[in-house]
């Protein structure tokens, strides 16, 4: 049973090994290993996002076997439930924990890039970036090296240093997607940031192309159309906004009162005018429909037609 149970989570079977490792505790309360199944316990219920339960079996743990070579894993797993319940005190206290422990150093990459997240998430990016930088002076060839510079270029870009994220981009070993999807996206912001127009099209454009159905995909399309419109070509900047102009989100209507104003700036002024009515009938309340009253109104008053422009007004 025992070995049963070590397999199954040497597997990364997680959920089959909370339920095994909970058999086996009812079944054979003084059974000397209940230590090491109390750990699996704990690890597992981390990770199948059984945070209390972790919780309380990582603490008992710990409470029995202090001096356990394990002890800096649970004290990393145990912080990581802290941080996902929002108990940052807590999770604090716990990274601090793994991190000074020197028995098992194989977490402590892990402990560190895990208390950065905390710190970014308490609302404190300078801190947050210190202990990036300190991980990758340190830790150059974790399996996290990668993520932990694509973070580090998020909080850089976050702190208004877009030239850092771009050097920390650059280079980069990419095995998966989900690095992919982020690198292109902060990619194409840094160079939003920079004012390099051209290569943030370059960047939405690609990520459009490798990621149509991704849950950012509005929010890029929404870039690729305002670096279109930042370049100075508004005809093509139009078409993207008008991708983005459905819906009754935030974005839909900034897409839309941008299409009146660049209509407004070709010239085009029914058309403009169409676009800010469309604009203000579906959300009329909104921060958008406010300046496209008011571009309406002003349309009206340069042509003397003061009662409609009160109206706009």
């Amino acid at each position: 049973f025992y070995l049963l149970i070590e397999a199954v989570y040497k597997s990364e079977d997680y959920e089959d090994a909370y339920q095994l490792s909970s058999a086996f505790l009812n079944e054979y309360p003084y059974d000397g290993r209940n230590g090491v199944i109390l750990f699996i316990r704990g690890v597992s219920a981390a990770k199948v996002k059984r945070y209390e339960e972790s919780c309380n079996d990582l603490s008992e743990y710990l409470r029995q076997h202090p001096e356990h070579p394990n002890r800096s894993t649970a004290y990393y797993y145990r912080a990581l439930c802290h941080l996902e319940r929002n108990e940052f005190d807590l999770a604090e206290l716990d990274f601090k924990e793994s991190l000074r422990d020197s028995v098992v150093s194989n977490i402590h990459d892990d402990a560190l890039f895990g208390f950065a997240l905390m710190l970014e998430r308490r609302g404190n990016p300078v801190q947050c970036s210190k202990r990036l930088e300190e991980f990758l002076t340190k830790y150059s060839t974790s399996p996290l090296y990668t993520d932990v510079r694509i973070r580090k270029a998020a909080i850089e870009l976050r702190l208004g240093y877009p030239s850092q994220a771009i050097e920390l981009l650059k280079g980069l070993s990419l095995q998966y997607p989900s690095q992919r999807e982020e690198h292109l996206l902060l990619t194409a912001e840094a160079y939003m940031q920079l004012e390099q127009y051209s290569e943030a099209r370059k960047a939405y454009q690609q990520f459009i192309s490798e990621f149509p159905d991704s849950p950012k995909r509005r929010f890029v399309q929404f870039g690729l159309a305002w670096s279109l419109m930042k370049e100075g070509k508004r005809d093509e900047s139009i078409q993207e906004f008008k991708k983005v102009g459905v819906g009754q989100d935030s974005i839909a209507e900034h897409a839309l009162y941008q299409i009146g104003m660049m209509l407004m700036l070709n010239n085009k002024i029914v058309d403009a005018l169409n676009a800010f009515e469309e604009q203000v009938s579906r959300s009329p309340y909104d921060e958008y429909a406010e300046r496209a009253y008011f571009n309406m109104g002003m349309v009206c008053y340069r042509e003397k037609k003061f009662i409609e422009a009160r109206r706009k007004f």
